[in-house]
């Protein structure tokens, strides 16, 4: 994008619209790259001007359709490859785990990061996510599901991070640790 470009108000209030998302979503505390999804579509007005002038530089109508279009759909099939891998390994490890957990029968499953996938995979259990408060108590028995990495390094201090020290001190006794960094635990 070039300055001039900015000169054009569609342009640059989809670049200020844009920035401005995205310095709003670089505060919230929980974010994955699905919430980056919404600016999408501002950053595709904002280089609409560069894309033209690329078209342009071609000689030809027919060498223009030649050249760009299959560089084009090489990039736009590549860029959708990398943005949606990390979704389907997601899913693919939620399944997992609930698979796990379905043939422990697990009926109450405390996790943090996998609360609304565990409630639509395994409907039969009560899922209670770890980061939305401080709890008391934990029900023995039940089963914890997290990435005990990421709470001590990101959450130190706050309900996830807590929540896992109040289990560990309440004992728990590991059921796997292969899953993609995830643990399998049960509340003793």
């Amino acid at each position: 994008v070039r300055r001039q470009d900015l000169r054009v108000p569609v342009i640059g209030m989809a670049v200020l619209l844009a920035l401005v998302y995205l310095l709003f979503v670089a505060g919230m505390p929980y974010q994955n790259d699905r919430v980056y999804l919404f600016a999408q579509p501002f950053l595709a007005v904002a280089y609409a001007p560069a894309f033209q002038r690329v078209i342009a530089r071609s000689s030809g109508v027919v060498d223009r359709l030649r050249r760009t279009w299959p560089l084009l759909v090489v990039v736009q099939a590549a860029l959708f490859v990398r943005a949606m891998t990390p979704f389907v390994q997601q899913a693919r490890m939620e399944h997992e785990v609930a698979a796990r957990l379905r043939e422990l029968e697990a009926r109450r499953i405390y996790t943090h990061g996998l609360g609304a996938a565990l409630e639509g995979l395994l409907p039969e259990a009560k899922v209670t996510e770890l980061w939305y408060r401080e709890l008391d108590t934990f029900e023995t028995g039940a089963y914890v599901v997290v990435r005990p990495e990421d709470l001590e390094r990101q959450w130190k201090g706050l309900p996830p991070e807590v929540n896992w020290s109040k289990l560990r001190a309440q004992g728990l006794l590991i059921c796997d640790r292969d899953m993609g960094g995830w643990c399998l635990a049960q509340v003793q």
